[in-house]
């Protein structure tokens, strides 16, 4: 079949709500006749147009924050959550990361660690708003 020149997107996970008042992307990778697409670079950058409403949660706890914001002139919720420590990747991030010394004293010293980029990564979801009434 021939290219039709129109935008190809691949969802890389979705989940919709139960009840279709909302739906819920995971990032997603867009090819198209756009600049800067064919070739991935559009996924880089699907957030740069995001403009930040308010914070809804803040949680360094749990190593996650909900924004409320508008994408593209609609509102949405972004979330964005810290990839969690495994096993598996201790050695390497033993090896490779580099620290910084923030406090030390006699009992214990304090450090920011700053681990190789594949390893530092986030989970984003987007949540775009329902515009219809209920």
């Amino acid at each position: 079949m021939a290219d039709s020149g129109k935008r190809k997107i691949e969802v890389v996970g979705s989940d919709k709500e139960s009840e279709g008042h909302g739906e819920t992307h995971k990032f997603r990778k867009v090819t198209g006749n756009e600049p800067g697409e064919g070739n991935g670079a559009a996924s880089d950058f699907l957030l740069s147009g995001f403009e930040k409403i308010e914070v809804l949660r803040d949680s360094a706890r749990e190593k996650n924050i909900f924004i409320h914001g508008k994408i593209a002139g609609q509102e949405a919720v972004v979330i964005l959550e810290k990839t969690p420590i495994r096993e598996e990747t201790l050695p390497e991030i033993f090896k490779d990361s580099r620290l910084e010394l923030e406090m030390k004293n006699d009992i214990y010293s304090t450090y920011k660690l700053q681990p190789p980029p594949h390893l530092n990564g986030m989970y984003g979801s987007i949540q775009r708003l329902c515009t219809r009434p209920l």
